[in-house]
C-alpha cells in the first residue's frame, strides 16, 4: 500500500497555511481507520505554530538551522531535514506544513541529497497543496514558478488553495498550471478572534466545542467547517493513502 507524504507550501508568509495544515490534520483523524499520520513542521524562521494549536508533543519540529559553536550563532542549514528521511521508517504518512521559505530549502535539499530517493523506496507518494492568498503577486509568483516542480515530483498531485481572505482576484496565476483547486472561505467578526486564545490558537472544531463562546460564533465555524471539509473529502484521492 502506498504512502501519502502530503506538503502544504508557499514561501510567502501569512497565507494561512498552518491554519489549513492543522484543519487538514484534524480531519484526518477523523477518518475512522485512517493509517497512522505524522505531523510535521518545518520552519526557518523557527516560529512554531502547531503547537499553539495542539500543544509541544504532537508535531515533530524541524528548524532549518543549526547553531555553530565556533561563531557563536545559529546559522541556516539543510541538515536537520534528514529527519524526514528517518521519519519514513516508521511507515506512517506524513503531514508538513512548510514555513515560509522553508520550501525553498526542501527543493535544495532534496535536488542536493538526492533526498526524494528514500520516500520512493518506501513507497511514498507526495501530494502538494499550494496555498495562494488573493491579491497577492508574490504568493502567485511561487505557484507559477514551482508548478513544473511539484507536479512533476507528484506525478500530478498538486492542489492549489486559493485563500479568499484578501479579495477575489486571482488572475496572476497561469490558468494553463492549474489542475485542482480549492477555495477557502475568510472567517469574519466575530468568529475570526475567536481563533485566537491567548497565545493559544484555536481550530474551527474547536470553536465550535467551547461552550463559553457566543452562539453566532458556533454556527459561523459549523458552516465553514462543512464548506472546508466537503472540499478536502472531494480530494480524498490525493490527501488519503
Amino acid at each position: 500500500m502506498s504512502k501519502r507524504f502530503v506538503a502544504i507550501i508557499q514561501d510567502k508568509g501569512g497565507q494561512s497555511k498552518s491554519w489549513l495544515a492543522a484543519h487538514l490534520w484534524e480531519w484526518i483523524q477523523g477518518q475512522g481507520a485512517a493509517p497512522m499520520w505524522n505531523l510535521v513542521e518545518i520552519e526557518q524562521k523557527l516560529e512554531f505554530t502547531m503547537s499553539r494549536y495542539f500543544g509541544d508533543n504532537l508535531a515533530t519540529q524541524i528548524p532549518l538551522a543549526i547553531f555553530n559553536e565556533g561563531t557563536q550563532r545559529t546559522d541556516p542549514s539543510l541538515a536537520p531535514l534528514d529527519q524526514l528521511v528517518e521519519l519514513t521508517k516508521s511507515g506512517a504518512n506524513i503531514l508538513v506544513d512548510f514555513g515560509a521559505s522553508a520550501f525553498s530549502m526542501f527543493s535544495v535539499w532534496l535536488h542536493e541529497r538526492r533526498a526524494y530517493t528514500p520516500f520512493l523506496k518506501a513507497g511514498y507518494e507526495f501530494t502538494f497543496l499550494v496555498v495562494v492568498c488573493a491579491n497577492d503577486p508574490e504568493a502567485a509568483a511561487f505557484y507559477n514558478k514551482n508548478f513544473e516542480f511539484v507536479n512533476q515530483l507528484s506525478k500530478g498531485r498538486v492542489l492549489l488553495v486559493k485563500n479568499y481572505r484578501d479579495g477575489t482576484d486571482f488572475r496572476m496565476i497561469d490558468k494553463d498550471k492549474v489542475k485542482r483547486e480549492m477555495p477557502v472561505l475568510q472567517a469574519e467578526p466575530p468568529l475570526a478572534e475567536d481563533f485566537f486564545n491567548g497565545e493559544r490558537r484555536r481550530t474551527l472544531r474547536m470553536v465550535m466545542a467551547d461552550e463559553s463562546l457566543a452562539w453566532r460564533s458556533h454556527t459561523d465555524a459549523e458552516f465553514m467547517i462543512e464548506k472546508l471539509e466537503s472540499e478536502f473529502l472531494k480530494n480524498k484521492d490525493i490527501l488519503l493513502p
